[in-house]
C-alpha cells in the first residue's frame, strides 16, 4: 500500500485537525509558501472517484473511495477544479484536480486545499473522521525523488515568520548559502534567533529534509550585513563549515531540500544556477554564492560559511535537473483531460496543430497554414479575400447602404 501527500514536495500544512474558532475543524489545509492557486493536487490513495463536482462549502470537491486492497478509507479533496469524472479509478499520486483560485467560486476562501480522512466510508462529522497528517505519517510526495529506489522522506515545509527582517524590499540579486554552526535541529536553531534576534535567514533547511521559512522573499533577512542582506535570499543549512565534502554528501535529504529551494528561487526570480566569487558579487552578477563570498565581496562581516567543502557543484546540478524535470514534458507524458480519459502530450499536440491548421485556413485562404513566410491567399469565393478582409468589406457596404437610407429618410 501506497499513500501520497496530495501536493508536491515543498507543500504547507496551514490548519490542522482539531480545534478551530470555536469548533472543530475535521480535517487538513494545505497550501504553498506564496500562494496556491491552481496548483496540482494528487489522490492519495488508490480508489475510485465517488462524488464531485459542487459542494456547499467548498465550491467544488472530490471524494474518492478505497478499496481494502489500497488500504481503505474514503478521502476529500475540497476547494478544488475537479480534473476527472464520477466512477473512474484512480492511482495513488494520479493528479485529479488543481487549486481553484477563485475565491468567488471556492467556497469564498484564500486558494488552498481542505483535505479529509473517513475510517471505512462517508461519515458525519465525528470520531470516524480521521486527522490526515496522521494518516499520512508514511505518505510520500508525488514525483518526490529516490535514492537507491527508495524515497527520500522529505518532512513537509513550514513557517515560523515572527517578524526578525527589515521591511526594505529585497533586490533577489543572489542566492546566499550559509550554515547554522549547530547540529540541534531548526526548531533549536530558530527558538534561539527568535529570542536573542540575534539573525534570520528566507529558509533553514534540517538533517531531515525539513525546511522552516522565517523571512518572506521581498523583505530583508539578518544574515550578512547590509549589503548582502540588501542583494541576497539566504538558505541556512543545519551543518558545520569545518564539514568535509564526504559529511555533506552524506546529508542526502537537507542537500535534496537546499537544491528544490534553490531551483524555486531560479524559477521565480530568474536566477541563474552558476556558482560567484566575490569578485563577481560585489560587480551586481546574478547566481549562487556563500556567506564566505559576501564577506569577501564587502568586508562588513568576517563569516566564512558553508566553508570550502560545501558542494556547490552537486546541489546546483541537482537544482538544473529539477527545473528540467518540471519544465520539460515528453510527448509520451499521460495527462488526464477534463472528462477523465488518459491521453499523451503528444496526442493533445497533435490534435491542437491540426486545428490550428485548419483555423488559419479558414481565415487566410486554402494553404496558408504551408506558407512560410506567411502569405494569405484568400478564398476565392470571397473575391480572393481573407476572412477578416472580406468581413471588412462587407461592413463598409453595411454603412454605405445605412448611410443612404438615412439620407433618403431626410429628404423625405
Amino acid at each position: 500500500m501506497t499513500r501520497y501527500w496530495p501536493m508536491k514536495s515543498g507543500l504547507l500544512l496551514t490548519s490542522g485537525f482539531g480545534p478551530r474558532d470555536g469548533g472543530m475543524h475535521y480535517g487538513q489545509d494545505i497550501g504553498w509558501p506564496g500562494g496556491s492557486a491552481g496548483l496540482p493536487v494528487y489522490a492519495m490513495q488508490a480508489g475510485t472517484v465517488d462524488r464531485v463536482g459542487p459542494a456547499s462549502g467548498f465550491g467544488q470537491w472530490i471524494c474518492l473511495d478505497h478499496p481494502t486492497a489500497a488500504g481503505g478509507g474514503y478521502t476529500v479533496y475540497g476547494h478544488i477544479i475537479p480534473e476527472v469524472r464520477l466512477g473512474l479509478k484512480v492511482e495513488a499520486g494520479q493528479r485529479i484536480a488543481r487549486i481553484n483560485p477563485d475565491t468567488s467560486t471556492n467556497g469564498g476562501v484564500t486558494p488552498h486545499l481542505h483535505v479529509e480522512v473517513h475510517r471505512s466510508t462517508w461519515a458525519e462529522p465525528g470520531p470516524d473522521r480521521l486527522d490526515p497528517r496522521v494518516w499520512l505519517a508514511t505518505a510520500i510526495y508525488p514525483g518526490q525523488p529516490t535514492r537507491g529506489g527508495k524515497p527520500m522522506d522529505l518532512m513537509p515545509y513550514r513557517e515560523q515568520l515572527h517578524g526578525l527582517w527589515n521591511n526594505a524590499d529585497n533586490t533577489a540579486q543572489v542566492i546566499v548559502q550559509h550554515t547554522t554552526e549547530s547540529e540541534s535541529g531548526n526548531s533549536n536553531v530558530i527558538n534561539y534567533l527568535e529570542k536573542t534576534g540575534n539573525g534570520s535567514y528566507q529558509t533553514m533547511v534540517d538533517s531531515d529534509g525539513e525546511e522552516v521559512r522565517m523571512v518572506p522573499d521581498d523583505r530583508q533577512a539578518w544574515g550578512a550585513g547590509s549589503a548582502g542582506n540588501r542583494i541576497g535570499l539566504h538558505v541556512c543549512a543545519m551543518g558545520r563549515a569545518a564539514f568535509s565534502r564526504e559529511r555533506w554528501l552524506s546529508e542526502t535529504r537537507l542537500l535534496e531540500r537546499t537544491a528544490m529551494r534553490y531551483a524555486e528561487w531560479s524559477r521565480a526570480y530568474g536566477i541563474p544556477l552558476v556558482k560567484l566569487g566575490p569578485a563577481e558579487v560585489r560587480a551586481g552578477e546574478r547566481g549562487i554564492c556563500g556567506h564566505a563570498d559576501i564577506s569577501a565581496a564587502f568586508r562588513e562581516v568576517d563569516h566564512t560559511d558553508p566553508g570550502v567543502n560545501f558542494p556547490y557543484d552537486v546541489v546546483i546540478e541537482r537544482a538544473k535537473q529539477l527545473l528540467n524535470q518540471e519544465d520539460d514534458m515528453q510527448l509520451s507524458d499521460t495527462i488526464t483531460d477534463a472528462y477523465g480519459n488518459k491521453v499523451s502530450v503528444g496526442d493533445v499536440l497533435k490534435w491542437v496543430s491540426y486545428h490550428a491548421d485548419l483555423t488559419i485556413d479558414q481565415l487566410g485562404g486554402p494553404g496558408s497554414r504551408t506558407k512560410i513566410p506567411a502569405v494569405m491567399p484568400g478564398w476565392a469565393q470571397l473575391g480572393d479575400k481573407t476572412f477578416v478582409d472580406s468581413l471588412a468589406d462587407a461592413h463598409k457596404k453595411i454603412d454605405r447602404v445605412i448611410a443612404l437610407l438615412e439620407a433618403n429618410g431626410k429628404a423625405q
